[in-house]
């Protein structure tokens, strides 16, 4: 098992709190409500950077909701979190629960979107299967973790990934495809993690 390091605070802001309200769910006034979303976003893109440099290794993110999740596989809680990545993007993870993970030992597996096998059952790669395979491993268990990060095609986005795709398909392995399409040949962050862990109260992990 792994160490959790717990050194950063999620208590939210007046700042985070209005972000929350200003979803435009009431019909009064909604479009005011999304056009100060739209202004905050600037503001905490650079708190988040300087969060982030007072905080080697996490990325600060604002809890948003939880809600029951009733699957083929079991029932779990659904947790979703926004934050920000290094270029400035809104980055929403999600998180799927199964049981009282707080403490020790908690099963936890970190999982990147894939549109393409996920949803539309591409063969392509097995990332459907690794998740479905942990969903069912947790329902039986009845404790554990899936961290979901929206990190289509190693980070680089879908329309890319499917680009890559065609790249592929001439011959080119994944991280040549990346870096010809002028990306790094890793663009994932995973600094969401262990401030997730920490918002959780999990001290230690198995994957």
């Amino acid at each position: 098992s792994s160490h959790i390091p717990a050194s950063m605070s999620l208590a939210p802001t007046p700042d985070d709190e209005s972000l929350r309200r200003a979803d435009g769910s009431s019909s009064n006034g909604g479009w005011l409500k999304k056009a100060m979303v739209l202004g905050q976003i600037g503001s905490r893109v650079k708190d988040t950077a300087k969060e982030a440099s007072a905080n080697p290794g996490h990325t600060p993110l604002d809890f948003v909701g939880e809600c029951n999740l009733p699957t083929q596989f079991g029932d779990f809680k659904l947790r979703a979190y926004r934050g920000f990545k290094q270029n400035g993007d809104v980055n929403e993870p999600t998180v799927v629960v199964a049981g009282d993970v707080s403490g020790h030992d908690v099963p936890v597996r970190v999982h990147d979107q894939c549109f393409t096998s996920e949803v539309l059952g591409s063969q392509r790669c097995d990332c459907k299967e690794q998740l479905e395979a942990t969903m069912k491993l947790l329902a039986e268990t009845g404790r554990g973790i899936i961290i979901y990060l929206q990190q289509e095609g190693r980070g680089i986005g879908l329309a890319n990934k499917v680009a890559a795709y065609g790249l592929q398909d001439k011959g080119l392995d994944t991280v040549d495809a990346n870096l010809q399409l002028g990306f790094a040949d890793e663009s994932r962050e995973y600094g969401v993690v262990p401030t997730i862990l920490q918002d959780l109260g999990i001290q230690s992990i198995k994957l």
